[in-house]
């Protein structure tokens, strides 16, 4: 059952992190966006569009499929609080992935 457990935790924390990566990437591209005025969109993996931004906006997902216009900034902003978030997530799976080890081995 432990060993159940902990593979759902690996997994788990996995998704965590590749969500925390991608948040983090996404950030970047924003700052970047914002600097430069203009970037490539991966429409597949060998196929890019350029943009010039017009405006200094985004659409932001906020939950149960709803889009926000917001600034950049804010975008930005958004970004950060949901990625601390996931941070606190992953630290909490990571303490309690720690703990079923050692249960673990210590009922070996």
């Amino acid at each position: 059952m432990a060993n159940n457990a902990l593979q759902v935790l690996d997994e788990q924390i996995a998704l965590l992190e590749a969500v925390y990566n991608q948040t983090e990437a996404t950030i970047t591209a924003l700052q970047a966006l914002k600097e430069k005025g203009e970037a490539l969109i991966p429409i597949s993996p060998d196929c890019f569009i350029p943009i010039t931004l017009k405006e200094q906006k985004a659409l932001v997902a906020v939950g149960g499929d709803v889009l926000l216009e917001k600034s950049i900034d804010e975008a930005i902003k958004i970004l950060k609080k949901r990625k601390a978030q996931i941070k606190g997530n992953l630290e909490k799976y990571r303490a309690l992935r720690i703990k079923l080890a050692e249960r673990g081995s210590s009922n070996a």
